[in-house]
């Protein structure tokens, strides 16, 4: 018989890249291996075809094939067969495909997609931030490993090291961008769902008069005008703490002595007059001006929260979780309640997109009801 070799056993090793033959005392595998094609006899053709394996260096086809790979007597024609099962299943015909892609390129394409200078000043440090979250799944993790399973396992460890739902979320944010571009980078189908923990942004720490001339003070002392400055705004604009950061001095209205908001949490603009002090302050900065595109105030967020953050410690605050410089922006809507200014234009002024948001301030503040009072109290 010219070739006793089962045809089966053949097709199933072409795959590979072999080609198995009988001869008159011995077995001939020839294989093609890096451009060129070597040939091994030998009188067993399972040690031929783990002679070639091994020759090549492939452990991970030496696995697949040798261990799922049974060889049968020959038959009475002397032909060689494979077990059936290794001839139908498609798992054991087929070489597995490496997952593809990592935690860390879905990482670098939301850094130069989303988390880039063009679109977040302090880019740097929300790269950094992101990238302490892949770290603890792996940098060379595929995102189809990032299950529900695995996320709640991950809001367990944080819960351990006793952070917020706040800051828990924050850090599920992160992970969930870098698995949104993962999927535009066809990695993974889909998002998997979130553990997404509850918390509240109602903050009801705001600064008295008192701690406010502290904190300011405290800033002069050390030589820190910028910081002194900041602080003033705003409370005075009640603008968000990235709003300030990405001020430029183009938006800043000379003649209308008021600062035009762009790029707001709600994709809205608004014009937000100056108060006497922040007038000061930023006639007093426009002297220094170099240029139009130039920031009004060079901070970035890691800056910034250094510069609170020895201020908190050194005034005695460092106790109090609320005492963040978001809270600045919670001062100016309460105190606007407290002067009795309308909704409508308390909403206008500190760019809330719905009167509910407005209206929790008035809830804040006792003087509020004052007017209520006096009318029961003149009924008396």
């Amino acid at each position: 018989m010219k070739n006793p070799i089962h045809t089966n056993v053949n097709r199933v090793l072409s795959y590979y890249g072999m080609n198995l033959k009988k001869g008159k005392y011995d077995y001939s595998l020839s294989y093609y291996s890096q451009g060129e094609t070597s040939v091994i006899k030998n009188n067993n053709p399972r040690d031929a075809i783990r002679e070639a394996i091994n020759k090549q260096g492939d452990k991970e086809l030496y696995l697949q094939l040798i261990n799922q790979l049974r060889f049968l007597k020959l038959n009475p024609k002397k032909q060689l067969y494979f077990s059936e099962i290794f001839i139908l299943d498609p798992r054991y015909t087929t070489r597995p495909s490496p997952p593809l892609g990592t935690l860390k390129d879905s990482y670098d394409f939301a850094c130069e997609i989303k988390w880039n200078s063009r679109n977040i000043k302090d880019h740097k440090a929300t790269k950094r931030k992101a990238e302490n979250v892949i770290k603890h799944f792996g940098y060379s993790t595929p995102p189809s490993d990032i299950t529900p399973r695995r996320l709640v396992d991950y809001v367990g460890y944080l819960q351990a090291k006793n952070l917020s739902n706040a800051t828990i979320n924050r850090n599920l944010s992160k992970l969930r961008v870098i698995l949104r571009h993962a999927v535009m980078l066809d990695y993974i189908p889909h998002v998997p769902e979130f553990p997404w923990q509850k918390h509240s942004n109602a903050r009801t720490r705001i600064l008295s008069k008192e701690e406010e001339e502290k904190v300011i003070n405290f800033f002069h002392k050390k030589g820190n005008t910028l910081m002194a400055d900041f602080v003033m705004v705003a409370i005075d604009t009640g603008a968000r703490v990235g709003e300030l950061m990405r001020l430029t001095w183009s938006d800043y209205r000379l003649e209308s002595e008021s600062i035009f908001i762009r790029n707001s949490k709600n994709d809205e603009f608004r014009t937000v007059p100056l108060t006497k002090r922040s007038r000061n302050v930023f006639k007093r900065r426009y002297q220094n001006m170099s240029s139009p595109e130039e920031n009004v105030f060079n901070l970035t967020q890691d800056r910034l929260s250094w510069q609170w953050k020895v201020m908190k410690k050194s005034l005695g605050f460092d106790k109090e979780k609320e005492f963040v410089p978001h809270m600045m922006r919670h001062t100016c809507a309460t105190r606007l309640a407290e002067l009795d200014v309308s909704d409508s234009k308390r909403m206008l002024w500190i760019g809330h997109k719905t009167p509910i948001m407005t209206a929790r301030y008035t809830h804040m503040t006792s003087t509020s009801l004052k007017s209520v009072v006096d009318i029961i109290d003149s009924q008396a």
